[in-house]
C-alpha cells in the first residue's frame, strides 16, 4: 500500500522552519514559494529505494532509519538522521533513482523541494554547491567513524545502540534477520542477545515487536559508544532522559 505523507496548512511553521539557521545554510528565498511542509508519521516511508527521486527534503523535526536492499536480498540498515538534515542530496546530484530507502522513525517534519521546480536553480548555484560538499563531506566522515568506533564493542553493546537507534515510539520492530545483517553477525546470536534482554526485564516481546521496559539499562549498555555528534539528536535524547 502507498502512503502519501500529509500535506500541513501551516503558514507560520513553514516560515518559521524557512528562517531556521540550518535551512537558509543551503537555500536562497526565491525558493520558498516552492517549498511545501509535509508530516510523515512513525513507519512511514519518506524515500524508496529504486523509485524515482521526486523531491529533496529537509527533515526539520523527528529521525529516520536509512537502509539499503543489496543484491543478494538482504536489506541492512544503514544508519539513523536526525533533524536538522538533508534527505536525498545525492539524487539531486547524481539525477538518478533512490540508492535507499529513509523511513520515519517517529513523526516527523519536513520540507520538500520538489526537483522539477528547482534543480535547475540549486546545482547552479555555487553557494549552495559549496555548502553541500562541506555537509556531504561531514556526515559521511561521521558514519565512518560511528562504524568503525561501533565495531570495536562486544555485540550486547552495539544491539543496545542498533535498538536505540531504530525505535519507534517505544517499540522496536526491526526483524532480527535485518539487525543481525546490518550489525554483521549471525541469526543465531542477534536472538541469543534479544532473549537475554527479554531475561533481563529490559525490553518485552509481544509478537515480532520488542518494547523498551527499562530505558536506563538499555542506555547504559551503550553510554561510552559515541552515538552521534548531532546536537539535536532526538531519538538518543529520549532514551537519555527518560
Amino acid at each position: 500500500m502507498v502512503i502519501f505523507m500529509e500535506l500541513i496548512q501551516n503558514e507560520k511553521l513553514r516560515r518559521r522552519y524557512l528562517e531556521s539557521s540550518f535551512y537558509r545554510q543551503f537555500f536562497r528565498e526565491s525558493l520558498d514559494g516552492s517549498a511545501r511542509l509535509l508530516r510523515a508519521e512513525s513507519g512511514e516511508i519518506i524515500i524508496r529505494q529504486a523509485e524515482t527521486a521526486g523531491n529533496l527534503y529537509v527533515l526539520m523535526d523527528g529521525c529516520c532509519s536509512v537502509s539499503q536492499l543489496l543484491p543478494n536480498g538482504r536489506t541492512v540498515i544503514l544508519h539513523t538522521e536526525s533533524a536538522p538534515c538533508l534527505l536525498g542530496e545525492i539524487e539531486l546530484l547524481q539525477q538518478q533513482d533512490a540508492s535507499m530507502t529513509v523511513k520515519a522513525l517517529r513523526d516527523c517534519s519536513l520540507i520538500s523541494l520538489p526537483l522539477n521546480e528547482t534543480r535547475g536553480q540549486l546545482i547552479n548555484d555555487n553557494s549552495f554547491l559549496r555548502n553541500l560538499c562541506i555537509y556531504i563531506t561531514g556526515k559521511e566522515a561521521r558514519n565512518s567513524r560511528m562504524l568503525f568506533e561501533t565495531f570495536a564493542y562486544p555485540l550486547e553493546n552495539r544491539m543496545a545502540k542498533f535498538i536505540l537507534d531504530n525505535l519507534e515510539g517505544d517499540e522496536f520492530r526491526v526483524r532480527k534477520v535485518y539487525a543481525a545483517d546490518s550489525l554483521g553477525v549471525s541469526y543465531r546470536q542477534t536472538e541469543n542477545v534479544m532473549r537475554k534482554f527479554v531475561d533481563g526485564k529490559i525490553l518485552r516481546k509481544q509478537g515480532l515487536v520488542y518494547t523498551v521496559l527499562d530505558w536506563k539499562r538499555l542506555q547504559a549498555l551503550c553510554r561510552d559508544m559515541k552515538i552521534s555528534d548531532h546536537p539535536q539528536d532526538a531519538c538518543r535524547l529520549r532514551a537519555e532522559q527518560a
